[in-house]
């Protein structure tokens, strides 16, 4: 059960029962984020954690430590594998089950080159042999519950229709779906009637994913697809945290907006400063949040422009005290659109 906090003016009519996904964005989405995202911000049922590499050795093993429940006491994480090895997904699944999870995901939709040449992530929709003899071997011995996140395919849309007979065959807990190629990445629209036809295809629970940045265009999905009660976010999230409260009915004024900015701002500096090494890296890591961030401020671009400029980390925060001192106005209506990130 995820623990969130209760604030926020209710407006009845516009209630949703919708459960929320936060999808993982690699590089921004760590432990850290999701826990103070949860502490501050409302509507996020249950986080993804970023994809998980069985066996890394040095640092990036600190990405499994980052599972460890007593990390992730306030909500509800689902961890990620991203694997096309056997062997792998079963030393997951036992280090899952003695840590006490109880599901996993397994990333079919990853559209990184560096991970798609080597079959992992979306390069592996190609192969539907391949996914087939993985589920025949992985399925009958893992002990926690697996949902699988997909993409079209990687250069075809038809590439997930010959996968999807196949997955059916298996007892996945769900299946999450984001409508683009791998190799678009983020490029271009959602193919929302190649969604529509995995949608009659697929048997099991279906979560769409994909370009929800602002209220108008999750009701747009939600009347079109009414069949579907569980919506993964990534970007929009990023750059508008409201924007899951908002779903479900709750806001807040223009100065509590703000003023909630800044403070999971300072926290996630907070964090940085304690755990990176010196205040270039620190630098660094929060562009990387205000890259999605700005958006949610009317003249966002021009704070971002300048942000980027400060070669030092005195400089970054130095302009950023005097952005929020002139109490900056908020973007009313977020009309983003995927190139905005790109």
């Amino acid at each position: 059960m995820c623990i969130g906090n209760e604030f926020g003016k209710r407006l009845d009519y516009m209630k949703s029962t919708s459960q929320l996904y936060l999808a993982p964005i690699q590089g921004v989405t760590n432990e850290g984020y999701q826990t103070i995202y949860h502490d501050l911000f409302s509507g996020i049922d249950c986080y993804v954690a970023p994809f998980v590499k069985v066996g890394m050795q040095g640092k990036r093993k600190n990405r499994k430590k980052a599972l460890l429940p007593e990390r992730n006491e306030k909500i509800r994480l689902i961890p990620q594998i991203l694997s096309n090895n056997v062997a792998e997904f079963l030393q997951f699944d036992q280090y899952l089950q003695d840590a006490g999870y109880q599901e996993f995901n397994w990333n079919l939709g990853c559209p990184m080159r560096m991970v798609t040449l080597k079959k992992r992530g979306a390069g592996l929709l190609p192969y539907p042999e391949q996914i087939e003899a993985m589920l025949d071997h992985i399925m009958p011995k893992i002990h926690c519950q697996m949902s699988v996140k997909v993409r079209l395919g990687l250069k075809h849309a038809d590439e997930l229709l010959t996968v999807l007979p196949i997955l059916n065959r298996f007892p996945i807990q769900m299946l999450i779906i984001h409508p683009r190629l791998g190799q678009q990445a983020y490029a271009g629209q959602v193919d929302l009637q190649a969604f529509e036809e995995c949608l009659r295809t697929a048997k099991h629970s279906v979560v769409y994913n994909g370009d929800i940045f602002n209220l108008e265009s999750f009701r747009a999905l939600q009347k079109r697809f009414p069949q579907i009660k569980h919506w993964m976010l990534g970007r929009g999230v990023l750059a508008n945290p409201f924007l899951p409260a908002q779903i479900k009915g709750e806001d807040k004024d223009k100065s509590e907006k703000l003023e909630m900015i800044m403070r999971f701002h300072a926290a996630m500096a907070a964090q940085y400063e304690e755990k990176l090494s010196g205040p270039a890296h620190v630098l660094d890591k929060l562009l990387a949040i205000w890259f999605y961030l700005h958006h949610v401020f009317a003249d966002g671009a021009a704070l971002y422009r300048q942000l980027k400029k400060a070669k030092k980390y005195e400089v970054y925060k130095a302009r950023l005290d005097h952005f929020y001192s002139t109490t900056p106005p908020l973007r009313e209506h977020l009309n983003i659109v995927s190139e905005d990130f790109i």
